[in-house]
């Protein structure tokens, strides 16, 4: 546990410029580092790096497959950017029952802009229901 854990600290000391100038390239190497080695945040990072094309080149499909590592680990943040990625396309066939699943999970785990996204999506935001 503890490599992974020196892994995903390093990224977020280049990410934030802790102690050093921001890197986003180190900061991707080092999110790879620590996803290779299956610590989930690193994981979701390093998809969110992959979906903006922070550090890497911009690639949807490695975004999606890095996001759905997360998300079967049960990190929050991840099963919201993978029910996004469903939802719009990005990566994957588009499919919203899937990101409705996901989104869901992200909201039972208590991740509040899917809660938000999900008021949305079903007709009951500031609007009313539809």
């Amino acid at each position: 546990m503890a490599l992974r854990s020196i892994g995903f600290w390093w990224n977020i000391r280049y990410n934030g410029g802790v102690g050093t100038a921001a890197d986003p390239q180190k900061t991707t190497h080092w999110f790879r580092i620590a996803a290779r080695k299956d610590l989930p945040p690193a994981q979701c990072s390093l998809g969110i790096a992959y979906f903006s094309g922070q550090g890497v080149t911009q690639n949807y499909q490695k975004a999606f497959y890095w996001f759905h590592k997360a998300a079967q680990a049960g990190d929050c943040k991840a099963e919201f950017n993978l029910g996004a990625a469903y939802f719009e396309g990005n990566g994957v066939v588009a499919n919203q029952a899937k990101a409705i699943h996901w989104l869901k999970l992200a909201a039972k785990g208590g991740y509040k802009p899917a809660v938000e996204v999900l008021k949305q999506v079903q007709g009951v935001g500031a609007g009313g229901a539809r």
